[in-house]
């Protein structure tokens, strides 16, 4: 049994936003201390909202961030609790958010476990291909605007190894047509992203890339995620890491995704 009343949203929000008298903020901070994945939102909103008075030169500022700025806090969030369940580092960008933020906080313990929520967070991959697809859609993507025609050059020189291009599928079957392809940054290399339209179901965007930290990760089949910008359906071969997402419906992604997943090549 917690020796503190239960911490609810309201109590993050005003503990956020610097409305908690002393006591209460004390009992969210040891609050906090048990559920990392928690302090990690709540310190990179803090952070967040430091930015927004230092921006507007107004300490007062109590305008509710506009919805880029919200969305890329969830990012942010989204990053930090993904990388905290996969290298077990979450206390440490933790801490360092909380002293680019102004926050002298050294009560995060280390090894916690990750939380139900950070374990349905999608892949960093994932959600870099997400809003690479975002970004892809503002641009209204054309065969015109698309770097390659086909996807074998940036597939070569997004690999680790040139002698060894990315494996790109090809689409499985003539209703769905190759746009081009282009080449995308990502926090661990370059990307390919591949661009098909359908007759019927709209354009999908397939994003390829490769692990160069942990190559010998295991196999996983394709996988349905949620993200701000939609369904993603994302899959490993090897050290190849694909999502797979666009105005198709999901079923469709699925079924797109389960026909051009295969093994790596030997």
């Amino acid at each position: 049994m917690h020796p503190f009343d239960p911490i609810t949203e309201d109590d993050l929000n005003a503990y956020i936003d610097g409305g908690l008298d002393t006591r209460r903020r004390a009992e969210v901070e040891r609050w906090l201390a048990q559920y990392p994945e928690e302090a990690a939102r709540v310190m990179a909103e803090l952070g967040d909202a430091d930015l927004l008075r230092e921006g507007l030169g107004d300490s007062g500022f109590s305008t509710p961030p506009d919805g880029e700025t919200r969305h890329l806090a969830g990012r942010l969030r989204r990053r930090l609790i993904w990388r905290g369940a996969e290298h077990v580092m979450q206390r440490a960008l933790v801490i360092i958010l909380c002293l680019t933020a102004g926050y002298g906080i050294s009560w995060l313990p280390i090894g916690a476990q990750p939380s139900a929520e950070a374990a349905h967070i999608v892949p960093l991959f994932a959600d870099e291909a997400a809003e690479a697809f975002r970004t892809a859609m503002k641009e209204v993507r054309t065969e015109q605007s698309l770097a390659y025609p086909t996807p074998e050059v940036p597939a070569r020189l997004a690999a680790i190894d040139a002698a060894h291009p990315l494996p790109i599928p090809d689409p499985p079957s003539q209703r769905w047509r190759l746009l081009g392809a282009q080449l995308a940054a990502w926090d661990r290399g370059d990307a390919v992203q591949v661009f098909w339209r359908h007759e019927t179901k709209g354009t999908v965007m397939l994003f390829v890339t490769e692990d160069g930290v942990d190559p010998a990760e295991p196999a996983m089949a394709p996988t349905l995620g949620h993200t701000e910008e939609g369904d993603v359906i994302y899959w490993r071969s090897g050290p190849y890491l694909y999502a797979l997402l666009g105005t198709a419906d999901t079923k469709a992604l699925e079924r797109l995704a389960n026909a051009i997943a295969r093994p790596s090549p030997q």
